[in-house]
C-alpha cells in the first residue's frame, strides 16, 4: 500500500531527480500526518481546543496538499508540505510560551529540525523553489510571538514529564522519518549518480571499441587503397613498358631503350641486361645504363660464372640486400658506393632462359616492385624469343631469295646457253643445207 503511496504524483516523463522528490514528499506527508495526529492526541490529553483547531487545520492543508501532488502541482504541493512543520512548530511554540515565559525547547527543536524539510524536498535545480520555502519558515519561526498573541488558551499548559516525554518521542520519531526521507534520496541519488559513472565507463568502454573498429577500418581502408595503389602502379607500368616494346624495330634500340625505362620506373641506380646466345654458349651484355648514362661495356659471362651465370643455371631470381664489397659499385655526383642491393631476373619463355637483367638500387625493392620485374621479365623474355625467330627468319628469307636469285641467274644462264646451242644447231643445219646443194650441183654437172 505504501509503495503506491509514495508513487502519488510520479509521471512516466518525469526527470528521475523530480521522481525522487515527489516520492519523499509523500513519505513526508504520511510523516506530517503521524505527527500532527500525535500532537492532536496530545492536546486532547492537555485540554488545548485552540491548539487543536489548528492542529486540524494543519492536518486539513496536509491532505490539500498531498490532494494537489495527485493533480500534478507537486511545486506548490512541496513548498506547502515544507512550511506546514514550521507552521506548526511555531502554533505550539506560542501556545505554550506565556507572555513573558520561557520559551519551549521542545518546540524550538522542532523549528530549526524542520529547517531541513526545504533540501529533503527540493533539489539543487529548484534553488529558488528552495529559497522561498525556507524564507517563509525562517519567517514563521520568527514570528512565535505574534501567534502567542493570537493564541488563547484556557488555562497555561503544563510542562509535565509526560508532555516532554512525548515531545521527546515525536522529536525522535520525526528525526528518524526526516533522516529516512534524506537517506531515500540520497541512496537513490548515489544510485543514481553510481548508475550515471556506469553508463558513463559503458559508453567510454563503447566509444573505446568503437575508435578501435574505426581505426582497424581506417587500416584496412588504408592497405586496400595501398594495395589498390599497387596494383595500378604495376597495371600501369606493365602497360606503359608493353607500348615502348613496339616503339623500335631494331632489337639493339629497343634495348637501350627498355633498359633505362626499367632502371627509372623501380628507381633503381643501374642496369645490365644479358642475353644469351646459344650458337657461343654464353651470355652477353647487350646493354647497360647507370644514373642517365649509357654504359658501354663489352662483357661475356659463361652459365655458371658469377651471380649473373648462376641466375641462368638455377633459372629463379636472385636477391640481396647483403652486397659484397666490390662486386659492383654505383656512381653518382657524390662519388663511388655499394648499392643497399642487388636483383637478378631470368627472362624465362617457353621453359629456356632468354637472358638476364641485373638491377642495383640504393633503395631495397618492395615486393610490388619485384612482381612487376617479374613481369617484365616475362615479357622481355617472350619479346627475345620473338626477336630470335624473327630474326631467324629473317636470315632464312635471305637464303631463301639468295637461292631464288642464284636459280634465277643458273636458269638464265641455262636459257642463253640453249639459246646459243639452237643458233649453233641452225647454223649447223643451214650449212649442212649448202653443202648437200653443192654436192647436188656438182653431180648434175657430171
Amino acid at each position: 500500500m505504501f509503495d503506491n503511496l509514495f508513487q502519488v504524483g510520479i509521471k512516466p516523463d518525469h526527470e528521475p531527480w523530480l521522481k525522487d522528490r515527489i516520492n519523499a514528499a509523500n513519505k513526508v506527508f504520511v510523516l506530517l500526518v503521524v505527527i500532527v495526529v500525535l500532537n492532536i492526541f496530545t492536546s486532547f490529553s492537555l485540554f488545548s481546543t485552540i491548539i487543536i483547531s489548528y492542529l486540524v487545520i494543519g492536518l486539513i492543508v496536509t491532505f490539500m496538499a498531498e490532494w494537489a501532488l495527485y493533480a500534478g502541482f507537486h511545486v506548490a504541493a512541496r513548498i506547502t508540505m515544507a512550511i506546514i512543520p514550521v507552521f506548526i512548530s511555531s502554533i505550539i511554540q506560542g501556545a505554550v510560551q506565556q507572555v513573558g515565559g520561557q520559551a519551549s525547547a521542545q518546540s524550538w527543536a522542532f523549528i530549526l529540525l524542520f529547517q531541513a524539510m526545504p533540501f529533503v524536498l527540493f533539489a539543487s535545480q529548484e534553488k529558488t523553489y528552495r529559497r522561498i520555502t525556507i524564507g517563509i519558515n525562517v519567517a514563521l519561526a520568527l514570528s512565535y510571538e505574534l501567534f502567542n498573541q493570537w493564541i488563547e488558551t484556557e488555562k497555561p499548559l503544563p510542562t509535565s514529564f509526560i508532555e516532554g516525554y512525548i515531545t521527546f518521542i515525536t522529536a525522535i520519531f520525526m528525526l528518524i522519518g526526516l533522516l529516512f526521507s534524506m537517506d531515500s534520496i540520497f541512496e537513490k541519488t548515489q544510485s543514481g549518480v553510481l548508475e550515471l559513472i556506469k553508463n558513463i565507463e559503458k559508453e567510454k568502454e563503447e566509444q573505446r571499441k568503437a575508435q578501435e573498429e574505426l581505426n582497424k577500418t581506417l587500416d584496412e581502408l588504408k592497405v586496400a587503397k595501398l594495395e589498390d595503389e599497387k596494383r595500378t602502379w604495376m597495371s600501369n607500368g606493365l602497360a606503359d613498358f608493353l607500348a615502348t616494346m613496339r616503339k623500335d624495330t631494331n632489337i639493339k634500340n629497343l634495348y637501350d631503350i627498355l633498359v633505362p625505362h626499367i632502371v627509372k620506373f623501380v628507381n633503381a641506380n643501374q642496369a645490365g641486361l644479358f642475353v644469351y646466345y646459344d650458337d657461343e654458349k654464353v651470355l652477353k651484355l647487350v646493354s647497360a645504363y647507370a644514373y642517365s648514362r649509357k654504359k658501354y661495356i663489352e662483357k661475356s659471362i659463361k652459365p655458371g660464372d658469377g651471380l649473373v651465370g648462376q641466375c641462368y643455371l638455377e633459372r629463379d631470381k636472385i636477391f640481396m640486400t647483403q652486397v659484397p664489397d666490390n662486386y659492383i659499385e654505383i656512381t653518382s655526383g657524390l662519388g663511388e658506393s655499394n648499392p643497399r642491393c642487388i636483383l637478378l631476373v631470368p627472362l624465362i619463355n617457353n621453359d629456356k632462359v632468354e637472358g638476364i637483367i641485373e638491377l642495383a638500387s640504393f633503395h631495397i625493392f618492395d615486393k610490388y616492385e619485384m612482381e612487376y620485374l617479374d613481369k617484365v621479365a616475362e615479357a622481355m623474355g617472350s619479346f627475345i624469343s620473338n626477336a630470335r625467330i624473327s630474326e631467324q627468319t629473317q636470315i632464312l628469307l635471305k637464303q631463301a631469295q639468295e637461292m631464288t636469285e642464284q636459280m634465277r641467274s643458273q636458269e638464265e644462264e641455262m636459257r642463253q646457253n640453249m639459246e646459243e646451242m639452237q643458233a649453233t644447231q641452225e647454223e649447223f643445219l643451214r650449212k649442212e643445207q649448202n653443202y648437200i646443194q653443192k654436192i647436188n650441183q656438182l653431180g648434175g654437172s657430171v
